[in-house]
């Protein structure tokens, strides 16, 4: 599933790109994940979220105004849970990078 972010946000900006390889999910893994969703969407400084899963391995990228954005998300006790869950069960491997956004230029073509 993709889920494309706004047009409407101007760099610069972060992303955080999460990378991880399946090992075990189950039912409360996708629930876990649509909790994390919504209360990220909470956090002042939230921009969007992009998702592509396939059967093994998926990528999530998350935007953010700012460092102070992220750190909340970081911090949060829910997240916090689920991320010990995710080593403990859900991922043999994942990565996690942020990166500050200063170019954003995109191409859709549009089919008549």
């Amino acid at each position: 599933m993709w889920i494309p972010v706004s047009n409407n946000i101007a760099p610069p900006y972060y992303a955080v790109i999460f990378t991880s390889i399946k090992h075990q999910v189950d039912e409360d893994y996708y629930q876990t994940f649509e909790e994390l969703y919504a209360l990220g969407s909470e956090i002042e400084g939230y921009l969007g979220w992009e998702d592509a899963k396939g059967e093994e391995v998926s990528i999530s990228i998350s935007y953010w105004k700012n460092m102070d954005a992220i750190n909340e998300w970081k911090n949060n006790l829910s997240h916090q849970t689920a991320k010990r869950k995710a080593v403990a069960e859900w991922y043999k491997y994942y990565r996690m990078r942020i990166c500050k956004v200063e170019l954003d230029h995109q191409y859709q073509r549009n089919e008549d």
